[in-house]
């Protein structure tokens, strides 16, 4: 009864008060709502349990190596601390024969991968042992969307034969369809095919090396007793596996799977977690200072209860009642604006940002919305109303305010909390500063080509309709023939890696005669198979020497090199003529016939790798990417250019037509989404901090009239009084800029591994910060100054 006449009275006394009440729940909702938003976000993507059997107990093995089989078996024989393993790699397949043809994303693994994971397909079966052999390993099984997608949900799929290429040639016996929602290691895979284990294919088995591992913890085995299995089991075949660096070796161990699957996404979020809390301490921070000032006009009524005999503790309750109130009515708002703040922001998250479908506010975010409200009431409500029932309502009873003393002693306790808001939003606008000027800076890296009116797409040929090299290149032949005749198409080329879209092989090189490094950093360069016209169409500077001619065949092998490659190779030298070795088992010496400028083929971050093209015709790939210029828009292009490609054969799959625009744009997609929403939290800690210092000087204005109508009545003029109020301000301005200037050097070092080409103590960015906030404070602190410059004297000293 107690508490609903708390309640009742809280309402009552908020309701009377509409101003202060809807400026307090807006400025609540507005921190709130960002954090509700962000942590939805976090829940989706990080917290939420994976779909497989005790998750918990799964772990990735030696996450930063990929494994030849030859090593995953051993380490499954050799290891004591797993129940199961599985190896796993990503693949693309084309299936044909079903309407459209299409490019499909899948994994192959290893026979026992789904019982690992304790997921029973929900039609047919899984793999069995047999069909890791590879006369038996023919058969696929579907994801439960493809399923019904491509095959209209068909019971009878299971048995049924279908052309997929991609690994291995032929038919496919449909073997199992996965259950509806079913999460996989890698969101995107559509089909699943066994991995297949023959020890006599020494090239296979042991020369290759390109699959994650998997496993699952024995019971009774902790997670730190398995990472320490596979660290000393590791070390003991060191000695067999030379081709790891002693780096390498120092990294292994086990991590969880949902480190493993989600750490990058995990650190981000939580970085933007951190940041939608310093909003919320802003608004907490502005609430209190605006509890405050209506506690000073209280003082007399709290003063009276108090001395009627009302306790300290049950008026204190009084006013937390009236404080939960408003934090209660800020999180409904916030939730408000979450359910609208959600839909855009999901859509503008990176495309490799998995589970984004799970992102909503179920019951995990309005319990953590609840606690919020609630931790938002303790901060913003307590300190005020441990103030308004102090010794100071004794004094109220014998005397009015209104001679306050305008200045810090009369303000201290609001004083510093404007310190404390405008420290924070130094912090948050300085991050967002230094993330602004990385973006600036990466998206001004020169990729190394000229991406204007530059269209790509993959095509990639059926094993089963192209099974030779001279049916792919007829194919493409064609391909490129149809292309050139398009309208506003001006080059065509092609290449099996295209920059910055993925992918890649990378050889070690040197000149011929120079015996092979043998340190621990030996010289990798970009492998590339191009056509003739591909640096033309590209763009790519050529620097030395030339480029392919059409038809002059392979022979004697010839390679075209970069910048970075000629340099590695031959420093200060002319290196058109000499011969390039690669200790790879082929036994050809390669003549370097031309260089070109360096090109970012995965990354705009850092320097261009080494670089080595050769010739389509020497080294033949069934995938490739079509480079295409065009006169006019790319994107209005494509349906044309698809059209034409299709023209040749319709049941080659096309995937990835996009402009080259948008592949770099891609790149950079995850540093520029974090930039514009840490941007978007700085200016909303301006806006809030603005208000804030706003609010704290117009109380200490309105409480000081007498003295500033005395002040004036003495001879002090209009200009006086304002700088005076101004001086005030930026006297807290300063206190707090100096210390958001240290917490910006923490906040830096947080966000060091996500800055390129700016440091984390910029001093460009700070001194723009320091601007900025000053500039801030004295625009929210003008009006009350002017407000103060024309006081009558008179009138205030009557009022008095």
């Amino acid at each position: 009864m107690i508490f609903l006449s708390d309640l009742t009275f809280a309402i009552r006394q908020l309701s009377k008060n509409l101003g202060f009440t809807v400026v307090a729940v807006i400025t609540l909702g507005l921190g709130i709502g960002a954090n509700t938003a962000i942590f939805s976000v976090l829940n989706g993507v990080v917290l939420r349990p994976l779909d497989f059997n005790e998750p918990e107990r799964v772990v990735r093995v030696w996450p930063t190596v990929t494994f030849s089989k030859s090593l995953m078996v051993q380490f499954q024989e050799g290891t004591q601390s797993f129940s199961a393993m599985s190896g796993f790699a990503h693949n693309e397949f084309s299936l044909t024969g079903v309407d459209e043809a299409e490019e499909l994303n899948g994994g192959v693994v290893s026979v026992g991968h789904f019982s690992l994971l304790g997921i029973q397909p929900f039609l047919g079966r899984g793999f069995v042992e047999e069909e890791q052999e590879v006369a038996s390993s023919q058969v696929v099984v579907l994801s439960h969307d493809l399923w019904q997608r491509r095959f209209g949900g068909d019971p009878e799929v299971i048995g049924r034969s279908i052309e997929l290429s991609g690994v291995g040639e032929g038919l496919r016996t449909v073997v199992g369809v996965m259950p509806e929602g079913y999460r996989p290691l890698y969101e995107y895979w559509d089909v699943w095919v066994p991995l297949t284990i023959d020890p006599s294919n020494f090239s296979d088995y042991a020369g290759n090396a390109s699959l994650g591992v998997v496993a699952r913890v024995a019971d009774g085995v902790s997670i730190e007793r398995a990472d320490a299995d596979v660290r000393d089991y590791a070390n003991s075949v060191k000695e067999e596996h030379t081709w790891l660096s002693d780096e390498q070796y120092r990294a292994a161990g086990v991590v969880t799977l949902r480190e493993d699957m989600f750490g990058l996404f995990k650190s981000r979020l939580l970085i933007l977690l951190g940041s939608v809390g310093i909003v919320l301490l802003i608004a907490c921070v502005n609430v209190a200072n605006l509890l405050l000032a209506r506690a000073s006009t209280r003082e007399r009524e709290i003063g009276v209860r108090m001395a009627l005999g009302a306790l300290r503790g049950r008026v204190v309750r009084q006013l937390l009642t009236e404080s939960a109130v408003l934090g209660l009515l800020g999180a409904g708002m916030g939730i408000f604006l979450a359910v609208w703040i959600i839909p855009p922001l999901v859509a503008v998250l990176p495309s490799e940002v998995p589970r984004v479908d799970l992102i909503s506010i179920d019951r995990k975010v309005l319990l953590f919305t609840l606690a919020l409200s609630l931790g938002s009431v303790v901060l913003f409500g307590l300190l005020p109303a441990l103030r308004a029932t102090g010794e100071r309502v004794h004094d109220a009873l014998k005397q009015g305010l209104s001679k306050a003393s305008f200045g810090p002693r009369r303000q201290r306790l609001r004083s510093a909390l404007v310190v404390a808001e405008i420290a924070l939003s130094a912090v948050l606008v300085l991050g967002a500063g230094l993330m602004l000027q990385s973006l600036w800076h990466l998206q001004r890296v020169d990729p190394g080509l000229n991406p204007e009116h530059l269209v790509t797409m993959r095509v990639t040929p059926p094993d089963a309709r192209y099974s030779d090299e001279e049916s792919v290149k007829a194919y493409y032949a064609q391909v490129e023939e149809r292309l050139a005749a398009v309208p506003g198409v001006t080059r065509t080329a092609m290449i099996n890696y295209l920059p910055l879209a993925g992918g890649g092989v990378s050889m070690r090189f040197f000149p011929q005669g120079s015996p092979v490094p043998e340190d621990d950093l030996p010289t990798y360069a970009n492998c590339r198979a191009v056509s003739p016209d591909y640096f033309l169409t590209m763009g790519i500077p050529l620097v030395a020497g030339r480029a392919f001619e059409p038809g002059e065949g392979v022979d004697p092998p010839r390679v075209v090199i970069s910048r970075t490659a000629a340099n590695i190779a031959w420093p200060g030298e002319d290196p058109i003529g000499k011969q390039i070795e690669v200790p790879a088992g082929i036994e050809e010496h390669f003549t370097v016939i031309g260089v070109v400028d360096d090109v970012h083929q995965f990354s705009l971050e850092g320097r261009p790798r080494a670089d080595m093209y050769f010739p389509y015709e020497w080294w033949t790939s069934s995938r490739m990417y079509l480079t295409i210029r065009v006169a006019g828009d790319p994107e209005a292009q494509i349906p044309i250019l698809r059209a034409a490609i299709w023209s040749v054969d319709r049941d080659v799959p096309i995937a990835f037509a996009r402009s080259m625009n948008e592949v770099i744009d891609g790149t950079t997609a995850d540093s520029r989404l974090l930039a514009i929403l840490l941007a978007c939290f700085g200016l909303l800690a301006l806006f809030l901090g603005a208000i804030g210092v706003y609010g704290v000087v117009s109380y200490a204005v309105s409480q000081s009239t007498y003295e500033i109508g005395l002040r004036m009545a003495l001879g002090a003029g209009k200009q006086r009084v304002m700088s005076r109020v101004l001086r005030y301000a930026l006297t807290l301005a300063g206190i707090g800029i100096v210390l958001g200037i240290g917490g910006g050097l923490v906040v830096g070092r947080v966000l060091s591994s996500l800055l390129f080409g700016v440091s984390v103590t910029d001093p460009l960015t700070f001194l723009g910060v320091g601007v900025v906030l000053t500039v801030v404070v004295v625009v929210a602190s003008y009006l009350p100054a002017h407000r103060a410059s024309r006081v009558d004297p008179l009138v205030a000293i009557r009022m008095n």
